[in-house]
């Protein structure tokens, strides 16, 4: 019993995961990317707590928030999302106003180009 109670305890902060369905706030920001890393400057909508990000694109993209327009993500740091996929992923709040995303491909996109698709909101 006592094993049972301890596993129950150790098992109640994953229990506590926001479960919610992801509710959009505001517009998407569509942000052209491509292999050579790009900055733009996004307003993080208040009490947003998450971002779901699409990758409609044929390539892997990295995205990062930078401190400072001179720094920029590189095919090693920030988030991968794989190619024509869209995640949902937990945000902190913006560490500058605005918060400035730095985004590339993992590789060419081709001639068709490739804009990903960022849209703020809260939940999962």
């Amino acid at each position: 019993m006592r094993a049972l109670l301890a596993l129950l305890l150790l098992a109640a902060p994953a229990l506590a995961a926001d479960t919610t369905p992801f509710y959009r706030m505001g517009d998407p920001f569509l942000m052209q990317a491509g292999p050579t890393a790009q900055q733009y400057q996004i307003a993080q909508p208040p009490g947003s707590t998450s971002y779901r990000f699409v990758n409609p694109c044929n390539v892997d993209i990295r995205i990062k928030t930078v401190a400072t327009a001179s720094q920029v993500v590189t095919a090693s740091t920030g988030t991968r999302f794989l190619a024509r996929t869209a995640e949902t992923v937990a945000s902190t709040v913006a560490p500058t106003t605005p918060r400035i995303v730095s985004i590339m491909t993992l590789g060419d996109p081709g001639s068709a180009g490739c804009a990903g698709e960022l849209q703020y909101g809260t939940g999962q």
